[in-house]
């Protein structure tokens, strides 16, 4: 991961109900040859490092529900109502 612009802080609920400020950046994450950024908020330790749902998807991947592994996610293109696909 590699930092990429300045970083604004925001206040974010935690599980126990306190309110806790942490700067919010975005970053460059390489995963093999799949090379994406996304938004990440940089908390101090000993919290965990956690991928979510948005790094994951800028990634082209999943987290299949039934065996927790990560999966190439399906790709799919929708046109509008009322759309023609134009070959």
């Amino acid at each position: 991961m590699r930092v990429l612009n300045g970083r604004r802080h925001f206040e974010f609920s935690l599980a126990d109900g306190t309110k806790e400020e942490y700067p919010v950046g975005e970053a460059f994450f390489e995963l093999g040859d799949k090379r994406a950024t996304s938004r990440v908020v940089f908390a101090p330790p000993p919290v965990t490092p956690l991928l979510g749902a948005f790094t994951l998807e800028s990634l082209g991947l999943m987290v299949n529900p039934v065996t927790r592994e990560l999966t190439p996610m399906r790709l799919i293109l929708a046109a509008g109502v009322g759309g023609r696909r134009s070959r």
